[in-house]
C-alpha cells in the first residue's frame, strides 16, 4: 500500500524553500532509516546535518528520530499525505546543499 510523503525543506528563516513528493510502500519501506535515506537522496543532505519533523494536532513541529515516533506522526496526519519538515541542525542551512535533479 503506497503512502505519499511530502517533504518541506525549511530555510534558516523557517520558511519552506523546496517541496518534493515521493511514494513509499508502507509495508516494505516504512522505517525511519529508509525515510532518512530518501531525504538524503532527494535533497543531497548529509543525515548528521538535518532533523526531521511532522506537525501534530496543535500545529507544533515534532521531531522524530525512530520508527515509533515516525508512525505516531503518520497516524497524526489529516490527509492521505504524510508531511515531513526538514531543518538544519546547529545552525546548518540545509538550503546550502543542492537538491538532486536541480540544474541551477
Amino acid at each position: 500500500m503506497p503512502l505519499t510523503v511530502k517533504f518541506h525543506l525549511l530555510g534558516e528563516d523557517q520558511k519552506v524553500k523546496v517541496i518534493r513528493k515521493i511514494e513509499l510502500d508502507i509495508y516494505v519501506e516504512n522505517t525511519f532509516e529508509i525515510l532518512l535515506e530518501r531525504v538524503q537522496d532527494l535533497f543531497n543532505l548529509p543525515a548528521d546535518k538535518i532533523s526531521l519533523f511532522y506537525k501534530d494536532d496543535d500545529g507544533d513541529l515534532v521531531m522524530f528520530v525512530s520508527d515509533e515516533e515516525m508512525r505516531i506522526g503518520q497516524r497524526n496526519r489529516k490527509a492521505d499525505t504524510f508531511s515531513v519538515y526538514i531543518k538544519g541542525k546547529d545552525g546548518t542551512n540545509p538550503r546550502s546543499f543542492k537538491p538532486t535533479g536541480f540544474s541551477h
